[in-house]
């Protein structure tokens, strides 16, 4: 059923992205001219060199006319044209009218009378204030890098060493004062040993005469239906059940110790839909993160899986493309915006970070540590430095021969989806000088990937599917093997021998990937919207639905 193939932002993409053809080069058609050709401006016909010509309609005065010179009406004609505010004609971009034709603001990256600064951004943070003054002790805004804490006299409650609720003070230079006392000071004192993962009897072993620590997790085990799993260090510091990762179908176990079973296959357990086209998803904590393109960021509170609910959104000034989440930040591949920081401390208040453009579109993102690695379209991919989040700044780059269309990271490695130019390796060891190992050319568009265990599993688009490549050798991957799906495989997520596929209009595919060169469909499910993205943790599938928002899905593995 591949004619209902979603005609939304897969389809723009496409447009994007362009086909796998080539063209002449140089981006201007028809623009061959025999030597030796006069060209006659003002007779009236567009002659080779010319961009247009209306004969005696041609003007220099007249708005949105062709000028004398035969070419097009633009900014720096000395003529107000459609779109524009103001033209002054000239090549001075801080005078009454800037050089892109508009009225000089606050923010448009130009110093105008009035103003101390402007670095064209709306950020509180940096050297230059959203309003054009420069930052400064004093101004209310903590200036990063540079101050702890701004105004002076501002307090805050900190947490002693010694157990002692105190307070600090921001100082005349905008530090923070002390917050005594000092840790040094505070000697152990003994107390009885409680469950709770401290030493607190000062024998320097946590939760000792309990039978485990607190949260940690034992040794391999099998269950009652012999599935193989882990034990955790319950709330009393005893060993709990023995919980596997996926939830095995039929056994009648709580195998991943979600109070649930599941019989067969998968059950929607919740949704939330969203204002813009759900393109991708993460989940880090008990927050989901949806890249919901013209809808900006939005955070998901999944707390309730049977409720989720919106707890905040980033309105974006492209088009949210992709997302991943490292600590309090999340990183969007914002189209044409390039990459955006934003700040998800507060899940119900995200805010602007920083953000740096891209040389091309920005379609996927993945971070690691210091480093966000974004798939550029055209330009391949992109580098960017996040040690400061507020000021990302592009390092290094690795051109691709296709559109590189998604990112996914491995130990020292960046796996990019290139559209038609395959399925790429990338050695990241060094972030500052990376360098491609190798491609394999699928017969599809590779719309996403997934490394595990010495295999990439690859959503081929309508062609092959999902294609699995043995990557041992990074050097020379082979195809190990490949399953048709009834869709468009544009999404993929790998773990524990199953691979969920997000088969586009077909819904979610489950493989059973523990033979990785003989995959086999394991189960099928109609998710109500289209599935372009997802992201699994444990038996629990989180999936970008396109206009139908965000499912949640508890799903079950066929057993051995």
């Amino acid at each position: 059923m591949k004619d209902r193939i979603l005609i939304i932002v897969l389809a723009a993409a496409a447009a994007l992205l362009g086909s796998c053809g080539g063209c002449d080069g140089n981006g201007t058609p028809d623009d061959a001219q025999e030597d030796g050709e006069p060209t006659l401006c003002g007779n009236g016909t567009v002659d080779p060199g010319e961009e247009c010509d209306e004969g005696a309609q041609n003007s220099d005065l007249v708005p949105d006319a062709c000028r004398r010179t035969c070419v097009w009406f633009h900014c720096g004609d000395g003529v107000v044209d459609r779109g524009e505010a103001c033209d002054d004609g000239n090549d001075v971009d801080d005078d009454e009218c800037t050089n892109a034709c508009a009225l000089p603001t606050c923010g448009n990256g130009a110093v105008d009378d009035g103003e101390d600064c402007d670095d064209g951004n709306a950020s509180d943070t940096d050297a230059c204030l959203s309003n054009c003054l420069d930052a400064g002790c004093g101004d209310g805004h903590v200036w990063e890098g540079e101050e702890d804490c701004d105004p002076p006299g501002d307090a805050e409650t900190c947490p002693s060493p010694c157990d002692i609720e105190s307070e600090r003070v921001c100082g005349e230079g905008c530090d923070w004062g002390e917050c005594a006392p000092d840790p040094e000071d505070c000697p152990c004192e003994p107390h009885d040993e409680l469950c709770d993962g401290n030493d607190n009897d000062c024998d320097t072993v946590p939760d000792n005469g309990f039978e485990c620590v607190l949260g940690s997790e034992g040794e391999a085990c099998s269950n009652t239906c012999g599935v193989d799993g882990r034990r955790l260090c319950g709330p009393e510091c005893s060993w709990g059940d023995c919980c596997a990762v996926l939830e095995v179908c039929g056994n009648g176990c709580d195998d991943d110790c979600d109070v649930a079973t599941l019989e067969t296959g998968f059950v929607e357990i919740g949704r939330v839909d969203t204002d813009g086209e759900a393109l991708r998803v993460v989940v880090s904590g008990s927050f989901a993160y949806v890249a919901d393109y013209g809808g900006g960021l939005v955070v998901v509170d999944i707390g309730d899986l049977s409720d989720p609910a919106v707890a905040g959104v980033y309105d974006s000034d492209g088009s949210a493309r992709d997302v991943d989440v490292q600590e309090d930040t999340a990183y969007l591949a914002d189209g044409p915006n390039g990459l955006v920081a934003v700040d998800v401390g507060d899940p119900a208040s995200p805010v602007f970070r920083g953000r740096v453009g891209m040389p091309g579109q920005a379609w996927g993102v993945a971070v690691s540590e210091d480093y966000a690695y974004v798939a550029a379209d055209v330009e391949g991919l992109q580098v960017v430095d996040i040690a400061d989040p507020s000021a990302p700044s592009l390092v290094s780059s690795v051109d691709t021969i296709g559109n590189a269309y998604k990112v996914r990271l491995g130990e020292s490695r960046a796996y990019v989806a290139d559209y038609c130019g395959g399925a790429y390796i990338i050695d990241v060891s060094d972030p500052l000088g990376p360098e491609a190992l190798s491609y394999y050319d699928t017969t599809g568009k590779v719309q996403d990937l997934f490394p595990v265990e010495g295999y990439l599993h690859v959503a081929d688009d309508d062609i092959d599917g999902l294609v699995v490549l043995d990557i041992a050798d990074e050097y020379r991957p082979a195809l190990e093997a490949s399953l048709d799906t009834a869709g468009y495989a544009v999404g993929v997520f790998a773990e524990a021998g199953y691979v969920m596929v997000a088969d586009n209009n077909e819904g979610l595919v489950l493989v059973d990937a523990r033979d990785p060169a003989a995959p086999r469909a394991a189960g099928l499910y109609p998710t109500p919207g289209f599935a372009v993205g997802v992201f699994l943790v444990g038996s629990l599938a989180f999936v970008a639905e396109s206009d139908a928002g965000l499912g949640i899905y508890s799903f079950c593995v066929p057993a051995l």
